[in-house]
Formats: C-alpha cells, sequence, structure tokens
C-alpha cells in the first residue's frame, strides 16, 4: 500500500517481531503479551489501550508505540495515516480487493482493511477448492466460512485426499490474488488444517 515493506521484509526473513518486542521492553511478562501489544498497536491501539489492557504506564505507552512505528515499522505508521486521510475525506476505506466500508472510525478503517482483505483470501480459496475437489471426483466440499477458516465438509473416506488438495491449493493463493485482483503479494501464504467428527472435536494436523 505505501510501497515500503519492512514488516513483510522481517517476516520473510524469519524474525519473530513478538520475541523481538519482549526483548526491547522486558517489563512485559511473556510473548503472548508483546504479540498482543504489537497487534493492539498495528491495528490503531493507543495508549489507552496499552494502559488499561495490557499494563503500560503512559510513558511506557509512549515509548513503545515510538519504537514500534517510527524506529521499526514507519511503513505501518504511513498506511494509518492515509487510511485516516481517506476516511476524514470519504467517510469510508477502499481494500486492495475493490471493496468498500463506509466509517467514521479509524480503527474500524484499519481493521476493515486487514480483517477484510483476509476474509477476501477465504473467498478466493473457497472457491478454488471446491472447483479442485469437484475436478478430482470427491464428494467433499466447504460449506462455512467462519472468521478466518473455512470448513469443509468431507466423506471418512475421502478425509486425507481433500486435506491434500486443498493444502495444494492454499500454497498457489498469492497467484489466485492476482488473477482476481492484479495485485502482487510478497508475503507467502499457506493453509493450516484441523480435522474432526465436529467444530468442537478439531485436532491439528
Amino acid at each position: 500500500v505505501t510501497g515500503n515493506s519492512e514488516l513483510a521484509d522481517d517476516l520473510l526473513g524469519g524474525l519473530d517481531i513478538h520475541a523481538e518486542t519482549l526483548a526491547r521492553f522486558p517489563f512485559l511478562p511473556d510473548r503472548t503479551k508483546a504479540k498482543n501489544a504489537n497487534f493492539s498497536v498495528f491495528f490503531g491501539g493507543k495508549g489507552w489501550t496499552l494502559s488499561n489492557l495490557y499494563g503500560f504506564t503512559s510513558v511506557q505507552a509512549e515509548e513503545f508505540r515510538k519504537d514500534l512505528l517510527d524506529k521499526r515499522y514507519p511503513s505501518v505508521s504511513q498506511w494509518h495515516l492515509m487510511t485516516e486521510k481517506q476516511i476524514i475525506q470519504t467517510g469510508k476505506v477502499r481494500m486492495l480487493t475493490g471493496r468498500e466500508r463506509h466509517t467514521d472510525s479509524f480503527t474500524e478503517g484499519f481493521n476493515g482493511q486487514i480483517q477484510g482483505v483476509g476474509s477476501d483470501f477465504n473467498k478466493i480459496m473457497m472457491i478454488k477448492c471446491y472447483h479442485r475437489l469437484r475436478k478430482e471426483g470427491l464428494q467433499s466440499h466447504p460449506i462455512a466460512d467462519i472468521h478466518d477458516e473455512i470448513v469443509f465438509d468431507c466423506p471418512p473416506e475421502e478425509v486425507d485426499e481433500a486435506h491434500h488438495l486443498c493444502m495444494e491449493e492454499y500454497r498457489k493463493l498469492n497467484e489466485y490474488f492476482y488473477e482476481y485482483f492484479k495485485y502482487k503479494l510478497k508475503m507467502k501464504y499457506e493453509g493450516e488444517a484441523k480435522i474432526g467428527p465436529n467444530l468442537l472435536e478439531m485436532e491439528k494436523v
């Protein structure tokens, strides 16, 4: 979006940005809290959120935001400003995929672009997996999109093959995203699978 990619470069280079945050701010108790604080700021959280949800003092919150947004990932700060300007001027945000969300809330604008594009990833994969499963003659098929997951209904004898085929399709997400929206994604994406008799009894595979 901004033309810069510090965050993507670090992730592709194997840096654990949450462990890095924990090392920089040892008053955080563990990596999970560091991860939560990182995401909070990326999604537009400011001093109040950090102080009331994660135990930062006001001084620590300001220091943390400056470190994350000014020193480490200024492109995220730039994206925040671009989003805020768009909302002020138009009353909405436009996502990479072309969808628009009307809002007067900056945090809703940030969330909509991140979660909204993630939701569009899922819609693409539902279509592609459906056609791949049909092409291979399987009865397995997607039945629901829940947040960042797709639920498939599979006959027991097809589970292993359906899992293999869908994982193959997920490795082509970047290719499919370009096919639909003409954007080349820098990050690489793969799916993660859970299998079980129902949504309450799922295990990772």
